[in-house]
């Protein structure tokens, strides 16, 4: 997906959180199948999104599948309400279960009794 403009905004499903953000960097990783982004979240006086938002958040802006998106990382910068973001979107989700650590996938399932 060609997001244009590298700076947008868009709704958190479910919580009605409005979402600003900045895409650092965007990477096609031919070799491996996915694509590798790093975005800078803004979440003005509010404490860090969870992973699970904003792997919808991201699922719904890249339009594809939840089970395609993995969040590597989230690191808050001190003092300020920004998060940079890592994530990898897979264009399989075959394909992400044969590369993606199991403690990445594991951390992306829901525990019993969440769902």
């Amino acid at each position: 997906m060609d997001l244009g403009s590298t700076q947008g905004r868009g709704n958190m499903e479910g919580t009605g959180n409005q979402l600003n953000f900045k895409l650092i960097e965007e990477r096609d990783n031919k070799l491996i199948g996915r694509k590798e982004i790093k975005v800078l979240i803004y979440h003005d006086l509010k404490g860090t999104p969870a992973r699970e938002e904003l792997r919808r958040f991201l699922a719904k802006l890249y339009e594809v599948p939840l089970e395609r998106v993995y969040i590597w990382r989230v690191r808050t910068l001190y003092g300020i309400s920004r998060s940079l973001v890592e994530v990898a979107i897979y264009g399989s989700e075959e394909r992400a279960k044969l590369i993606e650590p199991k403690y990445i996938i594991e951390r992306h399932n829901p525990k019993k009794g969440e769902e």
